[in-house]
Formats: C-alpha cells, structure tokens, sequence
C-alpha cells in the first residue's frame, strides 16, 4: 500500500511530552525520518472525546495523507474528583471506535497505538495528592492506564484495523524509558516510540522510510 502522509492524532505521548530536547520527541523523530507529509495534530490533556471533537480538521480534512495513527487513553484514565476515570473505560472504547470508522470512511487508514507503560510509585512522588484515591478506591495508576492499553488492542482486533505494539518494547527497559514524572515517555522512550512506528511504515511502504531509521 502506498503511504501518501502521516497524521499523528493523539495525546501528550505523540506530541512528544517528557522528551528533555525539543528534537527527541516521537513525532520530531517520525517526521525527519519519513519522506512524505507528517502532520502533527497530538494535543497534551487530549482525551478521546477530544480527538472526536477536532477530527473533522485535525484529520478528515487533510485526506491527502493516508495514513493516521490514534494513540489517545492516557488522560481518559486519570482519576478525578469524583474518583472514577475521566472517560470510564467503555465510552472510550466506543470513541476509539468512531474515531477508527470515520477515518475509515475518508477513505483514509487508521492505525491505534497502545500506551506506554507508566510508574505508580513515581507518579505518587510527584504527585501525592493521588494517594488519597489509593486508599480510597485501591488506585494504581499502572492497572488502571493498562486496562485501556489493553483495550486499544481489543478494539484494533474488533474492527481488523492495523495497530502499532509501543508497549512491549519499553516495558523491555521500563526502567531506562519513563521520565521522572512517571507517566511521559523520556528521550529514549521516545525514539522507541518513533522506531515502532517507523517499522510499521516500513513494513507497509519501506521506501518512504530513510535507512537509518526504524
């Protein structure tokens, strides 16, 4: 299949939150590394209701470019104060859904990414006002963001759509890749994040891909 352009449509993940230099993020990575178009369209905070919100300009108007990858769930999973998910976790799957089905409908190719894994402990430190939902409703971080990765998948296979696996390379060095806050990527998570992507477009349209990457 021929890759006319990429759009990375998702939250702080894509949008390279937690690299130290402006150059390292995922998707700085992915754009110097492909031959063709790369829109950038992640948005910190974004949850999947967000990215429904501003799909029609964000993705579908740019039907020239192929090829979307979705990473969204990081902050639909955050805890408020009404101690349950910000988007409970079958609305966001129903989200992921529509978002997959209207950009199948433009005639364009949606591809879901899983979420990285993230450091309860860590995210504890940093933020200790989450504590008082630990002993309150038994919150972990961790368990509760793995659920909607875990989801990502099951909606991937659910519609037979193509989806890119970030999750199992960093958490083969998830004590190396996970910035000090303990939920962005670091530098090294992020060209992590970047060569599973790359390898996707390589599988699919080696040619737009440069040699080095991937």
């Amino acid at each position: 299949m021929t890759v006319t352009g990429v759009i990375l449509f998702g939250d702080s993940i894509l949008a390279g939150t937690g690299a130290t230099e402006r150059d390292l993020g995922c998707a700085k990575i992915i754009k110097k590394n492909l031959s063709i178009p790369v829109s950038l369209k992640a948005r910190n905070w974004n949850t999947s209701e967000d990215g429904l919100k501003r799909i029609d300009n964000d993705v579908i108007a740019q039907a020239g470019l192929s090829h979307v990858i979705i990473l969204f769930g990081n902050n639909d999973c955050w805890v408020t104060e009404q101690e349950k998910a910000k988007v409970p976790i079958e609305e966001f799957k129903q989200n992921l859904i529509q978002i997959a089905k209207r950009i199948k409908a433009n005639n364009q190719v949606p591809v879901l990414a899983n979420l990285q894994p993230i450091d309860s402990g860590q995210l504890f430190k940093v933020k200790p006002d989450l504590l008082d939902y630990r002993s309150k409703i038994k919150y972990d971080p961790a368990a509760w963001q793995a659920q909607y990765s875990q989801m990502v998948e099951s909606v991937a296979t659910e519609l037979g759509s193509d989806w890119v696996d970030i999750r199992t390379a960093l958490k083969a060095q998830s004590d190396l890749v996970i910035a000090a806050d303990g939920l962005h990527p670091n530098d090294q998570g992020h060209k992590i994040i970047a060569d599973e992507i790359l390898k996707y477009f390589k599988r699919i349209d080696a040619k737009n891909v440069r040699l080095d990457a991937g």
